[in-house]
């Protein structure tokens, strides 16, 4: 489901111009669900905000990381509970957290205790809509509708001709070059910075739940 709505691609200036489109509005929706779906597969990362719960796995440490149940950044925060599984959960002061994108870590610095989904996060994750994927989730939209529209020459073709929706593709485009792209280049050029590199790299600790050596202050474990 996309963030934006007819009227966003409606009202959109693409190229110092008022998009128009022949299509009734629920035909629109589709194509911009279709055209976000694809820009968020493209960047590995989702953009609408979405309220919802998470569990995490309690391990000993000091920091929680939310990128071992979910790649969006926290928004904010209602709720975050140790759950105790037969006796009453421990409900955490939300102002006892020094919260980040990914990370939720107790200011004074006390573990969170040891247990596999012990910790339940509520809140909202997700990030406001950058205007670089909105003009890309628009145009893609917009192509889907209207092939030809926007002007941009699909990825790996060297040539079209929209009148009869004709098109000739390079004989030395490779499968990846076509794979790995929204449909057109430029549009990539201008989603690349939005790539998630989380996709890539798992951050967090070792799901372990063996003492470790802390500071005893902390109440962290034992040597």
């Amino acid at each position: 489901m996309s963030c934006l709505e007819p009227d966003d691609l409606l009202t959109y200036k693409y190229r110092c111009a008022t998009i128009q489109v022949c299509c009734d509005e629920e035909t629109i929706q589709q194509a911009l669900d279709a055209a976000q779906e694809k820009v968020e597969a493209y960047t590995g990362q989702k953009f609408c905000p979405e309220e919802t719960c998470i569990y995490l796995n309690g391990k000993k440490d000091t920091t929680l990381f939310t990128t071992e149940a979910t790649a969006l950044p926290i928004l904010e925060l209602e709720s975050v509970s140790i759950l105790e599984y037969g006796e009453d959960d421990v409900v955490v002061d939300l102002e006892e957290l020094y919260v980040e994108k990914h990370t939720i870590r107790r200011r004074d610095g006390t573990c969170w205790p040891c247990g596999e989904r012990n910790i339940k996060i509520c809140g909202t994750f997700g990030k406001n809509l950058p205007e670089g994927v909105k003009s890309a989730i628009i145009v893609l939209a917009l192509e889907a509708m209207t092939p030809g529209s926007s002007g941009l020459q699909p990825t790996g073709v060297a040539a079209a001709s929209w009148n009869d929706f004709s098109i000739r593709y390079r004989v030395d485009a490779t499968f990846n070059e076509i794979k790995n792209s929204v449909g057109f280049h430029q549009l990539d050029t201008v989603l690349a910075q939005y790539v998630n590199p989380l996709q890539q790299v798992q951050f967090g600790v070792v799901d372990s739940c063996a003492p470790k050596c802390c500071d005893t202050r902390r109440n962290c474990g034992n040597c």
